[in-house]
């Protein structure tokens, strides 16, 4: 068997497993499996749906619901800065470019909405030149 034809598989697995932990859906998936096990758990001795209620209340948290609240917290806390470093700057504001919010025309408008190349009361200074420059 050609090792090169096991490189893209692999490769592709590798990303999917990278993106999968990057974005966190890890937890996510453990935390559905703890779920899973605590409804199948629950509804020996009660009805199902006092089951879910249960499972999903977060009053009866199984160890793997511990473990994922701890990993989670884990993750978190190594994002964040430690506590004797410099607090950074609060980003800046980002202002809206356009005072006015969009239009939507009805029937009949069309002719009072900004033609092509005119933006909500913009006008451009000049025509462009004619014909168009060789060189720039």
């Amino acid at each position: 068997m050609n090792p090169r034809r096991l490189l893209r598989p692999l490769a592709a697995l590798l990303a999917a497993a990278a993106l999968v932990v990057g974005s966190g859906a890890h937890w996510v998936a453990l935390q559905s499996v703890a779920w899973a096990g605590m409804v199948i758990e629950f509804a020996q001795d009660r009805p199902l749906a006092q089951a879910v209620s249960d499972a999903l209340d977060g009053a009866h948290p199984c160890d793997l619901c511990r473990a994922v609240a701890t990993g989670r917290q884990a993750e978190n806390g190594a994002d964040r800065a430690p506590a004797d470093a410099p607090a950074a700057k609060p980003a800046p504001k980002l202002t809206a470019l356009v005072e006015e919010p969009p239009r939507v025309a009805r029937a009949g408008e069309w002719k009072a909405l900004p033609r092509p190349g005119q933006v909500a009361g913009w006008a451009r200074p000049e025509a462009p030149p004619v014909p168009p420059p060789r060189r720039a």
